[in-house]
């Protein structure tokens, strides 16, 4: 059963996708920052915590792409 269909204005549509690349460029960061930290703390613990934000990373863009 399909949803109700969404009236969005341009300026609402193009806040939706700022938003969601902010938080995919904010995702990307935190990659980084935690791959470091791990890094240094647990170096088995790297590898893992940057797949789990990077398919964080990808549900996010994939989200914006729905807006």
């Amino acid at each position: 059963m399909a949803g109700p269909e969404r009236d969005w204005s341009p300026g609402r549509l193009l806040a939706a996708r700022v938003l969601a690349g902010v938080l995919a460029l904010a995702v990307v960061v935190l990659t980084v920052v935690l791959a470091v930290v791990l890094a240094f703390l647990e170096f088995w613990l790297a590898p893992v915590a940057v797949v789990a934000v990077l398919i964080a990373a990808a549900v996010v863009l994939w989200y914006a792409g729905r807006a």
